[in-house]
């Protein structure tokens, strides 16, 4: 054979090398059309379940699945979302620390409605597969990228109840693929734990945490039947919204409590909260790595069975990248009442001393120009809970201001919010939860280092149980977020998400106490 034949065969060979798909583009290929298919299935499934029809399965209360919430996912879901949950641990205190909650406590009302008991010594197994559309994945509003996602994966749920020891915990991996957008495509995971320990008839321990490591703030909520969040003054600012980004996002708390009398107890308590994005800060301008540290004391009297009184000290180190810190000390006084078996009401309010301490730089061609920051000044925090629960109806309202993060954008903001959220019960085994926020963060420094951020968030959600294990889920979530002053433009942006999900529990397994 002549060397030119040769040379035409080893050519041909090459070229078929070169377009032969590798495994790992076939892989993703398949992956991306079973999602697809998936997203079809799941809207198919909602649009047949929407339309008139008698239940197959009789007329029942829609009681949901543990590991599952009508809310589904959206924005308050991950952070702050942290929020809809109520604790077996908490129920499982000593009869003397019953009765409503005040607000150094850190205690979130949840969703469940009247008459509903968190499971006990039991874990609990499940699996989720769920397809969402996002019209603006990366939050950017210049160069706005819709795309269609397909999420999967287990959860696990426990709760023990011993005589000394009670344990709750939640973890959920899942996988998100996107149709035609790869950078998002991730694992992300997310943990919950509340533990209680009863060293003596009058000494008691307390640690809570929640972890998430994710891509993006629409995601899947926490278990709402084993955990409860940890909420104001101990939780991270969840309302300021960065873009998507892969972060890892934790907050912890451990509190100690001495019951000096049968109305009268005081306790010692420190926590830790904090963003890391993983060193990809360094091309998305004042986008950068938080932490805030945590210590306080927290007195509280029995008045009655259904009032308490308390009084809170709380001392706040937040940390913002390299060049910002504040120290922040307050005082509040708080109040909660149970009105009426269904009706419980709590305010707080008090002074805040700040100290800023930070280091502007200013960047002037090609050289950069460092300007400290140094300012002290008092604020005022106030706010208060409303919540009405019912068999079949729960109604919460909340409203607050405080000195608190900046969420990765800036250091410490005075931060002004409200929220409502209502969840029914419907016929035909439905449930529907609506919620909606407004909150106003604008920062401690004054002059040209301002910054202030506005947003506003919405959501509705329709769950529906189609067997005693099987649950289903669409919901649609929206954020908008402006940010004036000296904020990255990437912090001014809208979202929409239309999402649906089905949701498998296999049978508890007893633990046994």
């Amino acid at each position: 054979m002549c060397l030119s034949g040769v040379r035409e065969q080893v050519k041909d060979r090459n070229l078929q090398i070169e377009h032969r798909p590798s495994a790992k583009s076939l892989w993703i290929q398949a992956v991306v059309r079973a999602a697809s298919w998936q997203f079809v299935l799941l809207w198919a499934i909602a649009i047949w379940l929407i339309l008139p029809s008698e239940s197959i399965l009789g007329q029942t209360d829609a009681q949901g699945v543990p590991g599952q919430s009508a809310g589904g996912q959206g924005p308050n879901s991950s952070r702050v979302s942290q929020d809809t949950q109520s604790s077996g641990v908490a129920e499982s205190r000593p009869a003397s620390a019953s009765g409503p909650h005040t607000y150094g406590e850190a205690e979130k009302a949840g969703l469940n409605y009247a008459g509903t008991a968190p499971p006990r010594n039991a874990l609990f197994l499940g699996f989720n597969a769920g397809s969402s559309y996002d019209d603006n994945i990366f939050g950017n509003n210049q160069h706005r990228i819709g795309d269609v996602d397909f999420l999967f994966g287990p959860n696990l749920s426990l709760h023990r109840d011993g005589r000394l020891l009670s344990l709750a915990l939640n973890y959920q991996p899942y996988f998100r693929i996107y149709r035609r957008a790869s950078e998002p495509n991730a694992v992300d995971q997310s943990l919950g734990l509340d533990a209680a320990y009863q060293a003596t008839s009058r000494i008691s321990f307390r640690a809570r945490g929640s972890a998430y490591y994710t891509t993006g703030i629409f995601q899947p909520g926490q278990n709402q039947e084993f955990l409860t969040s940890l909420g104001s003054p101990s939780g991270l600012n969840s309302t300021v919204y960065t873009p998507t980004l892969r972060q890892l996002t934790w907050s912890s708390r451990i509190d100690a409590t001495y019951q000096a009398r049968a109305h009268d107890s005081v306790g010692l308590f420190v926590g830790d909260s904090r963003f890391d994005y993983e060193q990809q800060v360094s091309s998305l301008g004042n986008l950068q790595n938080m932490e805030e540290r945590q210590a306080g004391m927290l007195y509280e009297h029995r008045v009655s069975r259904h009032t308490t009184l308390g009084t809170n000290y709380l001392f706040e180190d937040i940390r913002f990248g390299l060049n910002s810190r504040t120290l922040v000390h307050s005082v509040f006084l708080s109040y909660a009442q149970q009105v009426s078996p269904s009706l419980t009401v709590s305010v707080f309010g008090g002074p805040q001393y700040s100290h800023l301490h930070e280091v502007i730089i200013f960047p002037i061609g090609p050289f950069r120009f460092q300007a400290p920051i140094f300012q002290v000044g008092w604020n005022w925090a106030l706010g208060g809970a409303l919540t009405k629960r019912l068999h079949k109806t729960v109604l919460q309202l909340t409203a607050q201001r405080q000195v608190s993060n900046g969420g990765g954008f800036i250091g410490a903001v005075v931060g002004s919010s409200v929220g409502a959220s209502v969840r029914h019960q419907l016929p035909g085994r439905w449930d529907a939860i609506w919620s909606g926020g407004y909150a106003k963060n604008t920062s401690l420094a004054s002059g040209s280092a301002a910054s202030e951020f506005r947003s506003e968030t919405a959501g509705f959600g329709l769950q529906r149980s189609l067997t005693e294990r099987l649950n289903f889920h669409i919901g649609y979530d929206f954020l908008r977020q402006r940010a004036t002053g000296q904020s990255p433009l990437f912090a001014s942006f809208d979202r929409n998400l239309w999402s649906a999900q089905l949701s498998y529990q296999f049978h508890p397994i007893a633990l046994g106490r």
